[in-house]
């Protein structure tokens, strides 16, 4: 049912839901969401529907900056503080220290304190942080960041990349990816807290051929000493399709994601299975012809199911993660009529 819409209000930011609305990676207690460009707002509810809190991320940037950060992800520490990754950079020269975007900020008791940069803008390719996810190995902890390192035009593309910050949240030299592009989108891995996986899609604007040498699937494993390295890679299969979002680890080195199709000429999404380990996908379903109508989703580890939004057939997909196959569809409605577009953990 509609639980929270564009019509919910509170009496301090005021602030709706927007058209450009992504969940954290990660739980952050009850209900939360990024309203990403122009807005920068992140908004937590509580499981009654009631809103706790509105923050602005924005970090008081003077009104004629004409700065949004478009926020990307947000995770909540242990000790109740929370980080947010602010994609785009503030091009006024002047700003503020807390207002100059393309980093990631620390929210406390609802205010921006801090923001730690990101070694970003060599050669105009910017950091442009994306995912945050908590990685643990043995005693030792942090937070993986990864970085889309593309220009202000997403036009021009560095090496993807992704860096780690530790315990008092100082970043390690960034580890780059070599040929892949637009290292944004990652997710953990189910059973091993210290394994993530990275999706690389290659620049939005090219074509499928010119994005397949740059996109893949990477393993990250977080070590003891406190390193990222890449122990694994699959790149884009020539069959099965470029990888373009929808990341979900299932385990065993295995993830899902989908390769988006083309508006003209019509092609339709596919969703596929890609076993890291083995450098192999395989196709597990595709839609019957919208491009970009399979989102991102989760992965459900008590049921062993993936969840995967289809905003063609307004569903949920069930996904058998032992065997990736569609189990069953779950029809949405009631919900203002729109489609579903993101799932997220709570």
């Amino acid at each position: 049912e509609d639980w929270v819409d564009s019509g919910t209000r509170v009496s301090s930011l005021v602030t709706s839901i927007s058209g450009d609305v992504v969940v954290p990676s990660t739980p952050l207690g009850g209900v939360a969401w990024l309203d990403r460009y122009a807005v920068d707002v992140l908004t937590v509810a509580r499981l009654d529907g009631s809103i706790e809190a509105q923050i602005d991320l924005l970090a008081a940037a003077l009104s004629h900056d004409g700065f949004t950060s478009n926020p990307h992800d947000a995770l909540r520490l242990a000790d109740g503080r929370i980080l947010v990754s602010r994609h785009n950079p503030n091009l006024n020269p002047d700003a503020s220290e807390l207002s100059r975007g393309d980093d990631v900020i620390v929210i406390d008791e609802g205010h921006v304190v801090a923001a730690i940069d990101l070694h970003a803008d060599v050669a105009q390719i910017r950091a442009r942080p994306d995912v945050l996810l908590p990685v643990s190995s043995g005693a030792r902890s942090g937070v993986l960041v990864t970085l889309a390192q593309l220009d202000a035009r997403y036009e021009t593309a560095g090496p993807g990349a992704a860096l780690v910050l530790d315990e008092m949240l100082e970043p390690s030299l960034p580890v780059t990816f070599g040929a892949l592009e637009n290292c944004g989108a990652a997710a953990l891995d189910p059973t091993d807290p210290s394994r993530a996986y990275v999706l690389c899609a290659g620049l939005l604007y090219a074509t499928e051929d010119e994005r397949r040498a740059h996109s893949g699937i990477l393993e990250l494993t977080f070590s003891e000493a406190g390193t990222l390295d890449v122990t694994g890679m699959a790149m884009a299969d020539a069959t099965s399709g470029v990888p373009t979002n929808g990341l979900i680890a299932l385990g065993g080195r295995r993830v899902l994601a989908v390769a988006a199709g083309q508006v003209l000429p019509r092609e339709p999404d596919r969703l596929l299975v890609i076993d890291v380990a083995a450098g192999t996908s395989r196709e597990v379903l595709r839609t019957h012809a919208a491009a970009f109508a399979l989102g991102d989703g989760t992965f459900d580890v008590a049921h062993d199911i993936a969840l995967v939004p289809d905003a063609e057939s307004s569903a949920i997909l069930r996904i058998d993660a032992s065997t990736a196959t569609l189990i069953d569809e779950i029809e949405i409605g009631g919900c203002l009529g729109l489609p579903p577009r993101e799932i997220g953990p709570l």
